[in-house]
């Protein structure tokens, strides 16, 4: 009977290894089949793709060297009415100031302990 656990024992140990020794024959027939199929396909694919890519790449270069071409970089007035707002601020060294009242000094702050 010893003999029978440790057969059934010895079969369960080896079930394993047989599942996964049968499996990898049958993936890599398959794995076989389609790398042969795709790595039949590729190099052609590569070659074409390679000409598609550089002649998009050259179409992409000529559109962005027009384009650096025709660049603005000078201001551009979106709202005039804002341009003609900002003109009539009071300013110092180009930054806008409060509007002050007759005082010109320029640590005053006007206050409402006035009225």
């Amino acid at each position: 009977m010893s003999n029978l656990y440790n057969n059934g024992a010895t079969s369960a140990n080896k079930a394993p290894e047989e599942n996964v020794g049968s499996c990898s024959p049958q993936d890599s027939s398959v794995a076989k089949i389609i790398g042969s199929s795709s790595s039949s396909d590729n190099p052609s694919n590569q070659q074409s793709s390679g000409s598609d890519r550089a002649a998009q790449r050259e179409a992409a270069l000529m559109k962005f060297r027009l384009k650096r071409k025709d660049r603005c970089f000078e201001k551009k007035v979106r709202y005039h009415s804002r341009k003609k707002l900002a003109e009539q601020r009071p300013r110092v060294k180009g930054q806008f100031i409060r509007k002050r009242d007759d005082s010109k000094s320029g640590n005053e702050c006007p206050s409402s302990d006035d009225s």
